[in-house]
């Protein structure tokens, strides 16, 4: 004879498992980063926090002897120990009156599909081209360029970009393109691209069909442009934001083998009302734990466009002038900076308007005194002098600038 609360407990298996089906699906269908999910036999899990990646790497030929054959070569597949960066977490509880006033509007389902489709994907996605850009933006050889969107050269633009990297590793190495919607809806409208993009319906084993296009033989996918940032903010308490001087990147064309996504954990928890003990209402819980990272060896098999080289400014509550011989700089938010920026001022001024810098290009300090607390900073300059604030990121790259003439 089944015991006291034996049913609930098998419904909320059962509806466990079926929320968990719709989180898979919805994930599936939008996922944009998913061609870069780990293959098993290149992560393996070391314990605590920590992954190992596979990296196989063989030496090159030598000279044939017909007196002794083959000379000996060698091959070496490492294992890079990375640890996940994104433990992330969210429980939410739909109460029993919601739901019924709502007329299921505000149900478990709708409310696990709605938080997949709007939070969990975009963060996800965000988070991995965002890291890509990362990894590469301070290679001694450039990774990255700048392009304005012209539908009558983007298609050439692009095309350059894939040739540039097939002719470092080769066109027998697989390449992808991510591209912003922007960017894409840029490229559909070349005249030339009707005769070069390839157009096909694939439809998976969960039954959902996707349209997958190419260019040259390279697989294209086209993300929505908010996920194509170069930098965001992950709220301990609410999401995810875009950081005030991120730019938009157009497209990143790379070999897929060049970065690995990997998911240790993604769990998703139901409890019905009659179990839950904190609230008459389904208490809902999910966590993601998550990573992604470039292999060392293999920057040279990615190139990303950003849309614009105007870097980011300052507000007018952080530069500022009272008097045609003073410039004040402001930066209240110093305690809570980036780890590893730090912001400069150009001392005494100068008579000649500054040009600013490109985004996220390395930054000459000359001549500029570091700001050093959030204390207002107020420099003395010759009448109707120019003063500059800059921001450098952890890599001594500008990302933000904004210069100021001194005036009464």
């Amino acid at each position: 004879m089944p015991v006291e609360g034996q049913k609930q407990m098998a419904n909320t298996v059962t509806k466990a498992v079926l929320y968990t089906e719709i989180l898979d699906g919805v994930l599936a269908a939008g996922l944009t980063s998913a061609p870069l999910t780990a293959d098993e036999n290149r992560v393996r899990y070391s314990g605590g926090g920590t992954v190992e990646i596979a990296k196989l790497s063989t030496s090159g030929f030598g000279d044939y002897s017909r007196s002794s054959g083959y000379p000996d070569g060698s091959a070496t597949l490492a294992w890079e120990a990375h640890t996940i960066s994104m433990d992330r977490g969210v429980k939410f509880t739909v109460d029993v009156m919601d739901q019924d006033e709502t007329m299921q509007a505000l149900s478990a389902t709708n409310l696990i599909s709605e938080f997949t489709r709007t939070q969990s994907i975009p963060e996800v996605d965000s988070y991995r081209y965002s890291k890509i850009f990362q990894n590469i933006v301070n290679d001694s050889t450039a990774r990255f360029e700048y392009y304005t969107l012209d539908v009558s050269t983007v298609l050439g633009k692009l095309q350059g970009n894939i040739a540039d990297i097939q002719d470092v590793i080769g066109e027998q190495e697989p390449l992808i393109c991510f591209i912003s919607g922007e960017a894409f809806k840029y490229l559909t409208q070349s005249s030339q691209l009707s005769k070069q993009l390839g157009v096909q319906n694939v439809t998976g084993a969960n039954g959902i069909t996707t349209k997958i296009y190419d260019v040259d033989g390279v697989q294209i996918v086209p993300v929505p442009s908010a996920r194509m940032k170069t930098e965001y903010a992950f709220s301990a308490t609410n999401g995810y934001s875009v950081k005030p001087w991120a730019m938009t990147m157009n497209w990143i064309v790379m070999a897929k083998s060049a970065a690995v996504a990997f998911t240790k954990h993604n769990k998703l928890k139901v409890f019905g009302a009659d179990v839950n003990q904190t609230a008459d209402g389904e208490l809902i819980q999910a966590r993601m734990s998550h990573d992604l990272w470039v292999y060392e060896n293999k920057h040279n098999g990615i190139f990303i466009s950003l849309k614009t080289a105007t870097i980011a400014g300052f507000s007018a509550a952080e530069l500022s002038t009272t008097s045609a011989t003073n410039v004040t700089y402001t930066i209240a938010t110093y305690a809570s900076k980036d780890t590893g920026h730090k912001f400069y001022y150009y001392d005494n001024g100068k008579a000649t308007d500054f040009t600013a810098p490109t985004a996220y290009s390395v930054f000459d300090t000359t001549g500029y005194v570091e700001i050093v607390s959030a204390t207002a900073v107020s420099d003395i300059v010759t009448s109707g002098y120019y003063g500059a604030l800059v921001e450098l990121d952890e890599n001594g790259r500008a990302v933000r600038f904004e210069s100021i003439q001194a005036t009464a």
